[in-house]
């Protein structure tokens, strides 16, 4: 099922930071993903002159797991990136490499097996979440030749973890969601309680709790 939500990222807006040695491109995911999958994305910088690149992260309602593609070994090269509250900017001066995979919020919980608090204040490595399996998953995706062949192994794991999970999204959750990203975000919370028939007090403790659970 096609998502009614797609993030637009700083260098879609921002053509003037396109150059020859910092390409950026995103990736649709497949059906199955689609509804779970904003997208997948690369990054690629070359320090070819002596001027800085930098790459604005926008808030958007994603979580994000972000692999080091030059890394050396699959430990500490990945970790999962929250929900921001603000932009920010990262100035790079070295070569870069990356691979993302852009998650919506109410589909990460089932994929990263914790509730989302747990990252938001601070990175997480991925093997900190899946364990051994984590670092299986990024061994081949290091070892993997082309974007395409990394695209290959991500799908096929994130679809044998969305089979295998027993979690799922409260429906109050999901409902909520769905009417926040058709409002764009423009909907005050006694305006989305009354969306989804609930009291404003009622609807308020209600995230609170699920936000512990998410």
């Amino acid at each position: 099922m096609n998502h009614s939500y797609h993030p637009i990222h700083s260098p879609k807006l921002q053509p003037e930071l396109h150059r020859p040695w910092y390409n950026y491109r995103e990736y649709k995911p497949s059906r199955r993903l689609e509804s779970h999958v904003a997208s997948f994305w690369t990054m690629d910088f070359q320090p070819v002159t002596e001027e800085d690149q930098w790459h604005r992260i926008i808030p958007d309602g994603c979580v994000d797991i972000i692999i080091n593609l030059l890394s050396l070994t699959s430990r500490k090269s990945t970790h999962v990136l929250g929900l921001t509250t603000r932009s920010e900017v990262l100035h790079f001066s070295e070569a870069r490499s990356i691979f993302g995979i852009r998650i919506y919020s109410e589909s990460a919980r089932a994929l990263l097996k914790f509730p989302l608090s747990a990252f938001m204040k601070h990175h997480v490595f991925l093997e900190e979440v899946w364990g051994l399996n984590g670092l299986y998953w990024v061994e081949a995706i290091l070892t993997a030749k082309t974007t395409s062949d990394i695209i290959e192994i991500v799908e096929h794991n994130l679809c044998k973890m969305l089979t295998d999970s027993n979690i799922h999204t409260p429906s109050l959750v999901y409902q909520s969601m769905q009417h926040m990203y058709a409002y764009k975000g423009n909907l005050t919370v006694t305006n989305l309680a009354d969306k989804v028939n609930f009291s404003e007090r009622h609807h308020l403790l209600n995230v609170q709790d699920t936000n512990l659970l998410w």
